[in-house]
């Protein structure tokens, strides 16, 4: 999809939010896929992951904000 192109790709794991079911990888998986990356001719970085511990990463918040929503409360 991104060959040819002049880009630089973010990496950013997922975080566990429950409704998804989805899990984050383990660092082998993502350091593995960074180095497909590379290896295809893109630059790739691994962005370190800030606020899971407070419910304050990528997905989390929507998460919250969602459910307070439904229940009529405020985010």
């Amino acid at each position: 999809l991104l060959k040819g192109l002049l880009c630089h790709v973010n990496l950013i794991a997922c975080h566990p939010v429950e409704e998804s079911g989805f899990q984050p990888p383990d660092k082998r998986q993502i350091l593995s896929f960074q180095q497909e990356l590379i290896h295809g001719g893109l630059s790739a970085t691994i962005r370190r992951s800030l606020g899971e511990d407070i419910e304050g990463a990528c997905g989390q918040l929507r998460r919250r904000y969602l459910k307070l929503s439904d229940e009529g409360g405020h985010a």
